[in-house]
């Protein structure tokens, strides 16, 4: 997330996963990954911006946990991509 789509593409993101999750129950986590623009393609064309600040990151899990609890309450950070 943080590249190309808005908040209301990922708002429509998590609500088809909770749905998919409700069905099928195969998803054990949710890990958002944030976009990291260094040698991506799509940035370098100037198509996507450097990413998710650190507040849309927080806000991305934030939301995350409350859209897809209780169907997925494993959501992790990977707290490699978020900086130091």
């Amino acid at each position: 997330f943080g590249s190309v789509e808005g908040p209301d593409a990922a708002a429509r993101h998590l609500v088809r996963l909770r749905a998919l999750q409700e069905r099928t129950g195969g998803l054990t986590e949710f890990v958002p990954l944030p976009f990291v623009h260094e040698q991506a393609p799509i940035f370098k064309r100037g198509r996507a911006r450097r990413g998710p600040t650190l507040r849309e990151a927080a806000l991305m899990h934030a939301v995350a946990r409350l859209a897809l609890s209780p169907a997925v309450t494993n959501v992790q950070a990977s707290w490699c991509k978020l900086g130091p």
